[in-house]
């Protein structure tokens, strides 16, 4: 199972409507991601082979877009008292990137102001944070 951060949009004649944008995961070639409902309730929902359907952005990588089609049955009331099933499909737009984990040597490489601001802390806790392992690899390296 791979972590990945995505967007779901279910594209329609009437607009578009996100779904989810956030955290999911990757099993197989299912897309699981975690939605919050109209009353504000997370759930999971599972896309059933759209991985497959995603191709590789040019240029940047880890991160995949897709289009992802649904077909559902309808039960629709055609005279009174009597319904019918009608199937209608349903289209989504797919974007995703893994979320790729950094090694200790890219952590070394990296400045920490630019990895606090990829953490979202502000500038003023990523400042302090950068004085305070540079105090500590100063006193590290006196022993």
């Amino acid at each position: 199972m791979k972590k990945v951060f995505c967007s779901i949009t279910k594209l329609g004649k009437s607009g578009n409507f996100k779904i989810s944008s956030g955290i999911g995961f990757i099993a197989d070639d299912n897309l699981i991601a975690i939605c919050k409902s109209k009353a504000g309730k997370t759930y999971k929902r599972v896309f059933e082979d759209c991985i497959k359907d995603c191709r590789p952005i040019p240029n940047k990588p880890n991160e995949f877009k897709g289009i992802f089609y649904e077909i559902k049955e309808i039960e629709v009331e055609s005279k009174p008292n009597s319904f019918s099933t009608i199937e209608i499909t349903v289209e989504y737009s797919i974007w995703y990137k893994l979320a790729v984990e950094m090694s200790e040597m890219q952590i070394e490489n990296k400045s920490p102001k630019r990895l606090y601001k990829k953490r979202n802390l502000d500038k003023k806790q990523a400042r302090k944070k950068a004085v305070l392992e540079r105090t500590a690899r100063k006193r590290l390296e006196k022993g």
